[in-house]
């Protein structure tokens, strides 16, 4: 999968945690179909609102997106700036050095992770 990401411009997808996870260490905009009640909307909704995702409900709404980011892939690189903005590099390490400290009963010093 992420050779298959490497090479898109855009991921159609359900907005499951480990997808929209992977999409996002990849600097990949989503096109974001149906999400389910519960955690997927909760994801959906995170990401749509800081402009890294569309949300279509219907099979119509996903083609008139697509149809339009094909017509003006300015979207698309818009959308990617928004990734890009809110991608925390190096986040699994810093989460591991986090819960090493907690596990040492030490205090998170990175105001990112604070807990």
């Amino acid at each position: 999968m992420p050779e298959w990401m490497a090479m898109s411009d855009l991921i159609v997808t359900k907005p499951g945690g480990i997808t929209v996870t992977e999409a996002l260490a990849m600097d990949l905009p989503m096109l974001l179909y149906r999400p389910i009640p519960g955690q997927e909307e909760g994801n959906a909704r995170f990401v749509v609102e800081t402009g890294a995702a569309y949300l279509a409900y219907d099979v119509r709404t996903a083609e008139r997106f697509i149809d339009s980011v094909v017509q003006s892939p300015s979207e698309l690189h818009r959308m990617r700036s928004r990734v890009q903005q809110h991608h925390v590099r190096g986040a699994a390490d810093r989460i591991a050095v986090a819960l090493h400290k907690l596990a040492r009963g030490e205090k998170i010093v990175d105001t990112a992770l604070q807990v």
